[in-house]
């Protein structure tokens, strides 16, 4: 039921047991909603912030280079850059503060953020208990992370 019925039936049927049974379970996915969301929105900025400060290390790092060589800005572009290409060597050049290493990490974390939402929605069903989306959730979780760990990147 969407949660405007919910609360039409809540205003029809009055203040009795059944009403207030019909309020806790609308705070309860108004909760729910609240968690998504959240987690939605703390990842994108996440990511952002950690794509700032990859450009901002790549850019003080490499002082002019970036912001005056053709060659360097071409050679980003191709699949020979300097951009991890695999998640060893993403937190290797994490490891060494690379700027280009920290950048792809924040494009993971954004990646990863759908994922972690679909996750946080199972959990949420499965204490709801949910019987019908706990599974529907579930499978669509594991299809995403199938996909990620089968797929191929480039050609």
């Amino acid at each position: 039921m969407a949660r405007k019925e919910l609360v039409d039936a809540s205003q029809v049927m009055g203040d009795d047991a059944s009403s207030e049974a019909l309020r806790k379970q609308l705070e309860r996915i108004h909760r729910a909603e609240s968690v998504i969301s959240a987690v939605l929105r703390i990842g994108v900025l996440l990511s952002l912030t950690v794509v700032v400060v990859g450009v901002v290390v790549s850019f003080v790092g490499k002082p002019g280079t970036y912001l005056h060589s053709n060659a360097i800005n071409k050679a980003l572009l191709t699949r020979s850059s300097n951009y991890p290409h695999s998640l060893p060597a993403v937190f290797s050049g994490l490891s060494h503060f690379q700027g280009e290493a920290i950048i792809v990490f924040g494009l993971i974390i954004l990646l990863a953020t759908p994922i972690l939402r679909v996750l946080v929605s199972a959990v949420i069903f499965a204490l709801q208990r949910d019987r019908y989306f706990v599974p529907v959730t579930v499978f669509v979780f594991l299809v995403l992370v199938t996909s990620f760990l089968l797929g191929k990147a480039g050609g």
